[in-house]
């Protein structure tokens, strides 16, 4: 398949909406929590600080996890940046103090790491995908889930820090009715819901990341496209350029952050920070995925499980 098809079926896949990967990675983040941590009282306890005051961040991510242990307790509804019936983002528990990205609460601590989680691949993933343009520049994207936790939130705004990542918004396609936009083109900046809106609803948020050529990308160009040239593929070569443009663009991506602010019902807003970041031995990992992913291709691709290359750490 080659690159532009392939862009084209992946954008096509990402407007099929599904809410099920959200409500399994709360269940799995709620199972890991409930041994973690011997009583939810205790968890419960750690949110009865002001949403004016700065919550310690470890504080707020148990209260985080409690509030969907009892949610899920109940039955109700997972709290995810869409629109209620009565114009208000769904709220899944009274007493909680201000807001939680989804995909943070649901990681599992890296040892060594301040404030840094890793996630499945359910919740942040590249797209294998990149594409070289007319500038010499390349191009990734990534994608994350966008689920917050709060309660009486009426609008939540996702912001680049970084001028070489821009947004995409991405709706449950089961939502979008007649005449309406399924997402947005590239932003800064997206909100949801309230009356600012960019999107009512959001499935699902990608990020595109546009990198110059660095050196190690134009070595590997090079030696690919002098194979090329000389009627040869070369799958070490290929990987290598591959491997490079996704590197570069992972770098890129981690130096800036996505800001994310809630506004609530009685006006006041709170924002956390979160910068993805590449795992320490990316390498070795994405080597590994890679070959994974071929053996998968060879099998009839029913056994492939892909490598977590990146963590999210929240630093606000």
């Amino acid at each position: 398949m080659t690159q532009p098809l392939m862009d084209d079926y992946i954008r096509t896949m990402k407007r099929v909406g599904d809410d099920e990967a959200s409500r399994e990675h709360i269940a799995r983040a709620v199972d890991r929590e409930r041994i973690r941590f011997a009583s939810a009282s205790v968890a419960v306890s750690a949110c009865t600080a002001s949403t004016s005051e700065r919550t310690p961040r470890r504080a707020l991510h148990i209260t985080a996890i409690a509030a969907c242990a009892a949610l899920l307790a109940i039955g109700g509804a997972i709290a995810l940046p869409r629109l209620a019936d009565n114009g208000k983002l769904a709220t899944p528990m009274k007493g909680m103090q201000g807001f939680a990205l989804a995909a943070y609460a649901d990681g599992s601590p890296v040892e060594g790491a301040s404030d840094t989680v890793m996630t499945s691949t359910d919740i942040i993933m590249g797209s294998r995908s990149w594409s070289e343009g007319d500038d010499g520049s390349y191009e990734t994207e990534y994608t994350i889930d966008p689920s917050v936790i709060g309660n009486d939130v009426v609008s939540v705004e996702y912001r680049s820090t970084n001028e070489n990542v821009v947004l995409e918004g991405m709706r449950d396609r089961r939502k979008v009715r007649p005449g309406e936009s399924p997402g947005t083109e590239y932003l800064s900046s997206i909100v949801v819901g309230g009356p600012d809106a960019t999107l009512p609803d959001l499935h699902q948020l990608d990020l595109r990341v546009t990198v110059p050529a660095t050196d190690a990308i134009k070595e590997a160009s090079e030696i690919s496209r002098g194979l090329s040239s000389a009627g040869t593929y070369d799958e070490k070569a290929s990987d290598r350029l591959s491997f490079e443009v996704e590197r570069a663009c992972a770098e890129e991506l981690a130096s800036g952050t996505l800001e994310i602010t809630a506004t609530f019902e009685n006006g006041g807003t709170q924002t956390h920070a979160y910068r993805i970041v590449p795992v320490r031995d990316f390498e070795e990992l994405w080597q590994r995925d890679q070959a994974a992913f071929r053996a998968s291709l060879e099998n009839g691709g029913n056994d492939y499980e892909p490598e977590q290359l990146y963590a999210l750490q929240q630093i606000q």
